[in-house]
């Protein structure tokens, strides 16, 4: 969580200095949000890598239910922001909204995928660690993922790009997303 942290509050102040004109408190406060939330799907990604990893019968029904529950309330928290930011960019037009917008879809496609993970190690549990292909379909999976978030982020460059110009942090994202697709 440090790590990612380092570069996420970086990047987010040179996003914030773009909309210097539009700081209020509700903005500060869907920031916080923002912020809150993502490092929420980092430790939920975490948790569902250790599950996964660990294969053991010893993760009780009460830690699935926990991570369980933790999805739900992420998916339920991105599409509800998601929405909240595009009504509002397009009720008043483009401002700082558009940005939440887009991190809250790129975090949406972030904790679908989480979730289908899970999926899979339950299946996998399920079969008892015989399921041969499971590789296979979890790589398609994360390059579906990325692939996902690359067009977000696309779509989010040359949106921002129109109203506000060349957006520095914006460019780093698709640069990571696109270095993430190479690797696989």
């Amino acid at each position: 969580v440090f790590r990612n942290s380092r570069f996420l509050v970086a990047e987010s102040v040179v996003m914030m200095m773009i909309f210097k004109d539009e700081m209020n408190v509700s903005v500060v406060a869907l920031f916080g949000l923002m912020l809150t939330a993502k490092i929420f799907h980092w430790l939920c990604s975490a948790r569902v890598n250790h599950i996964d990893k660990s294969q053991s019968e010893d993760t009780g029904a009460f830690a699935h239910l926990r991570v369980f529950a933790l999805m739900c309330t992420l998916l339920a928290l991105d599409v509800a922001m998601t929405a909240i930011a595009s009504y509002r960019t397009l009720k008043g037009g483009t401002s700082v909204r558009m940005v939440f917008c887009f991190e809250f879809l790129l975090l949406t496609i972030s904790i679908v995928s989480i979730f289908l993970r899970y999926l899979l190690h339950l299946v996998d549990f399920r079969l008892a660690g015989t399921w041969q292909s499971k590789a296979g379909v979890n790589f398609v999976l994360q390059l579906g993922a990325d692939c996902w978030a690359t067009a977000v982020a696309g779509a989010y460059l040359l949106a921002h790009f129109t109203f506000y110009g060349v957006p520095p942090h914006i460019i780093r994202l698709l640069w990571t997303c696109l270095t993430t697709i190479r690797r696989r």
